[in-house]
């Protein structure tokens, strides 16, 4: 019995997403450790596209299996915030990392901390994604002309 080489394409992009994503996980556990804050770690990040379109069906059925009532289907689905309201920081606390394979996010839940991070503006960066900046049309240019 002999198989084609390119039956297994799809295992080993399948075993690859897996070890990319465990290997995000790690890197960004180990950064998160060191704050000392609370973490909860979600599998899947927030911003993925694949993700967004399918959060909540994936989330709706592991509610239904038997283990399924953890922090995955609790934080894991765009709206969750609105759901869960204060209850998340009621039991963890004002600030809460969420540790994902793309990056880590800060829950804050301090009006004064959140003012302080607005005013330090250079010692909290935002990424531009997060900002809706572009680049300047001189950066544009660059970018395109390689």
């Amino acid at each position: 019995m002999s198989y084609s080489p390119f039956a297994l394409i799809p295992l080993a992009l399948s075993l690859g997403t897996v070890l990319y994503i465990l290997y995000g996980l790690l890197v960004n556990y180990n950064a998160a450790c060191k704050t000392g804050l609370p973490l909860i770690v979600l599998p899947f990040d927030c911003g993925n596209p694949l993700w967004l379109i399918i959060d909540r069906k994936i989330a709706q059925f592991v509610r239904r299996i038997p283990f399924g009532s953890g922090t995955f289907t609790r934080f894991n689905w765009r709206g969750w915030e609105i759901w869960d309201r204060y209850k998340a920081h009621q039991q963890l606390g004002d600030a809460i990392f969420f540790v994902t394979p793309g990056k880590n996010y800060l829950q804050l839940c301090d009006a004064e901390a959140v003012s302080d991070i607005f005013q330090r503006r250079a010692d909290f960066p935002r990424p531009p994604e997060s900002t809706g900046k572009v680049p300047a049309h001189s950066q544009l240019k660059d970018i395109h002309n390689g």
